[in-house]
């Protein structure tokens, strides 16, 4: 986990240019450890549903 967060904090500037990210990582006065925290969160968040929506659509075609 701590090298995931390692890798998105040496990359924030890169997804800090995403148009109202700040909505998602947080404001700015947040640090940047804290800023990749959040996003790491999503992004993890974000994996786990798109994997539900896989096994959802494998066993709906089972089903048929």
């Amino acid at each position: 986990m701590f090298d995931q967060q390692y890798f998105l904090y040496k990359q924030l500037s890169t997804y800090q240019a995403i148009a109202n990210l700040d909505l998602v990582i947080g404001d700015r006065q947040q640090s940047a450890w804290n800023k990749t925290e959040n996003l790491m969160r999503w992004i993890n968040t974000v994996s786990e549903e798109g994997n539900n929506l896989k096994d959802r659509d494998k066993i709906n075609r089972y089903r048929r």
